[in-house]
């Protein structure tokens, strides 16, 4: 089991957030025209299942001997202030696909997100009393450049975690604030966007392409709101 966390996160009084080191500003022109999420239709696939337990997290349906992916966003208290942790962990599933991660303890306001980085499907979860709060992923929220190649991700929302997967290939994430270093139009204009070459690679992924795919999973987190968006809508 690998893990990778993030730097603590604060909040702003106004409830925008953001984060105690920039990542290194990236610059990108942005060319694109509206895409329809709704070409995204994948058929029906076994999804992977999570539980979350005092002692960690137990995971199952994995594809058996593959690697899963597991993002936790979770609020949390340091000091005087409250923030936000994510971290990513990578699981290697048994010969029957299940796979478990042993935790001193889960936070009880957190979000739980597994990906299998072999079928792209995926779970999600939160402890009990805290309910997952999913909404659905805007239609234009990918954008496509002139030659058709998917090359943007634009949402309003003032803060996400995103989580992309290419199934059989690797797995890479980024946070992003709007008007931030990581927003690559640079503008406080209520969006954020952001293309896949801005990504960073989890564990031993490859270097991200330089475009998106339908066959791409995408797991994005609202820190401020604890909101989850996902597509394809159906795994």
């Amino acid at each position: 089991m690998r893990a990778r966390m993030t730097d603590f996160f604060l909040r702003r009084p106004f409830g925008r957030s953001y984060r105690l080191t920039s990542p290194k500003r990236m610059s990108l022109a942005l060319a694109a025209i509206f895409w329809s999420v709704t070409a995204w239709a994948a058929p029906p696939q076994a999804s992977p299942s999570i539980a979350l337990t005092n002692g960690g997290i137990a995971i199952s349906g994995i594809t058996p001997g593959a690697s899963a992916v597991v993002l936790r966003i979770s609020r949390e208290k340091r000091g005087y202030a409250i923030g936000y942790v994510r971290r990513d962990y990578l699981l290697s599933a048994d010969a029957l696909g299940n796979a478990q991660m042993n935790l001193a303890s889960v936070p009880p306001i957190s979000v739980w997100c597994v990906v299998d980085l072999q079928t792209g499907t995926y779970a999600m979860t939160a402890p009990s009393g805290y309910p997952v709060r999913r909404i659905p992923f805007p239609t234009n929220g990918l954008r496509a450049a002139s030659n058709g190649q998917l090359n943007r991700l634009r949402l309003k929302h003032d803060f996400l975690e995103i989580l992309w997967v290419r199934p059989g290939v690797g797995a890479w994430q980024k946070d992003v604030g709007d008007g931030g270093a990581s927003d690559d139009d640079h503008g406080l204009d209520g969006h954020i966007s952001i293309g896949p070459e801005q990504m960073e690679a989890i564990g031993g992924s490859p270097l991200p392409p330089n475009h998106f795919l339908p066959s791409d999973t995408f797991i994005l987190v609202d820190p401020d709101t604890m909101e989850l968006l996902a597509i394809p809508e159906s795994r």
